[in-house]
Parts: structure tokens; sequence; C-alpha cells
């Protein structure tokens, strides 16, 4: 499963969640025009009777964590006649978000569990038990992906492969590994002193915190396709993007087949570019 924070909305299991690193979202700062503009068009999640109030709190929230367009958000409800059937939210809904489709309503956690959870774990047992089974390497795949994937991916070049940019041109850093998945084995060999050499490949959401100047954003296209409208003139402009990398990894394991002793990233895909990496 990810390292990252799970946020979640509302009361209720609040030591269990805290023990699972998850966040509890402050109520919206929704002005109250708003809200009574909202009401009086009888828009969802509003009722005709005009209750729904609580339930628009609800949405606002998961409204303001899909501003910047770019991170999937899973929203877990059993009130499908207000906030839709799912897997996306009702048009009312949609109308109020311009990235509909990055947001999946799940009805209840059993189907969050079955969706999103199992199959992942059911990942990780396949791989090591292939590892174990076929190689005889018992250290912990998933925990060394959450502990050292990051420092694999290092700070550098990741303009044109994230966002397009040319070479150099604004900063772009990698600060999460939000999850992984399709987790292959691709090869296995014996090295001398009897380590093993075994070739890696996997899809991670990678969340990056991307920042770009206000000269950049006039002197390349590029950034302003990836931005969009500035609408008025900035410093210095700051956001957070989840995206999707294939990645090769190489990883020399010691010959009791416990600890990675080498490692290295052999290939890096992104929305924009693939790089297949020298080996050092």
């Amino acid at each position: 499963m990810s390292s990252r924070k799970c946020r979640f909305i509302g009361s209720g299991l609040v030591s269990a969640l805290t023990e699972l690193r998850g966040e509890i979202l402050p109520y919206p700062k929704v002005p109250h025009d708003e809200v009574v503009r909202r009401d009086l068009q009888r828009k969802k999640p509003f009722k005709r009777n005009g209750s729904g109030y609580r339930d628009f709190l609800i949405w606002e929230s998961i409204r303001r964590l899909m501003f910047w367009g770019t991170e999937r958000v899973v929203f877990v409800t059993g009130n499908t006649v207000d906030f839709g059937e799912g897997p996306l939210v009702s048009p009312d809904l949609q109308e109020t978000i311009s990235n509909p489709h990055r947001l999946e309503l799940v009805r209840g956690l059993k189907t969050f569990g079955e969706k999103f959870v199992i199959p992942r774990l059911k990942m990780v047992q396949d791989v090591k038990t292939r590892l174990e089974g076929d190689a005889g390497i018992s250290f912990d795949l998933a925990g060394w992906l959450r502990s050292r994937l990051l420092d694999l991916l290092g700070d550098d070049g990741w303009g044109p492969i994230i966002a397009g940019f040319p070479d150099g041109v604004g900063s772009l850093r990698p600060t999460e590994v939000v999850a992984f998945e399709d987790i292959a084995v691709d090869d296995v060999r014996e090295l001398s002193q009897g380590e093993r050499l075994f070739r890696l490949g996997l899809e991670a959401d990678i969340e990056f915190r991307i920042e770009v100047s206000w000269d950049e954003y006039i002197g390349y296209p590029e950034v302003r396709d990836w931005a969009g409208d500035a609408g008025e003139p900035f410093s210095f402009s700051v956001s957070r993007q989840v995206e999707r990398l294939t990645l090769g990894i190489n990883l020399i394991v010691d010959s009791q087949g416990k600890n990675v002793t080498a490692d290295e990233i052999a290939l890096i895909g992104g929305p924009f570019a693939s790089v297949e990496l020298t080996p050092r």
C-alpha cells in the first residue's frame, strides 16, 4: 500500500485513523452567499426541501482537494442519492469541478478495500512468493520501495519527463511515493560470491513539487501550456502534482537474500518522455 497520508472527512474513528496516519480535514471556509445560492438552485447535494448543508460541506472539502486538477481522489460514501451512483459523481457536482474523471465515487469501505487495497496486497504477496521460490530472496520489497524509491529518483531532470518543459526550466522534485503497482520481476541472474541481480519493473504514482517563475511562464510556451491562464503576474508559482511513472530498477541482493547491497534506476517513463539511464 501507499505511504501517502489518507485524508478523511467527518468524525468518528479518530484514534484509529490517527494510527493509520489519516488526516482529518478541517471545515471548509465557504462564503454564506455561495451556500445560499446553491441551496436556492436546489442542486445536489441540496435536496428540494433545503436540507443538505452538511453534505455540501463534505463536497466542498472534496472539491478543494482537486483545485489543481492533477491529483486522483477516491470518494468513499454510502450516500448515492446526494452524491451519485458512481464511479462518477452526479452531474450537478461534476459541473463544479474541472476534472470530474479524476474523482471516483466508491460505494462503501468494503468496495474500496476490494478495489484498491486487496489487489495491491495480493500483488506484493505474489512478487514476494516468486522471489522466495525462484531466487531465495526474502527481503521486504514493499518496505524497500517505500523507504528507498524517492532517494533513487533524485531531484534533477524531471521537467522534460513530467511536464514537457525544456531541460533546466522549472524546479520539479519528487516528494512522495503515493502508490506502486504492476510490480514484475523481469530477470534474475547469479553474480559472484552468491549475490544475485534482479531486474524489477513497476508502475508508481509519485507526487512532485513543481515551481515555476514568472519569467519562465512568459518565456516558454510549454510552461504556459502546463499552467494554463495565470490571471495575473506572480513571482513564483508552486503546485503539487501526482503522475504515473514506469520504472525499471536493478537490485543486487546479498547471498542470504535478505539485504540489498546495490540499487539503481535503469528506466524512467513519464507523461512526456522516457529515459534509459546509463548504469553507474
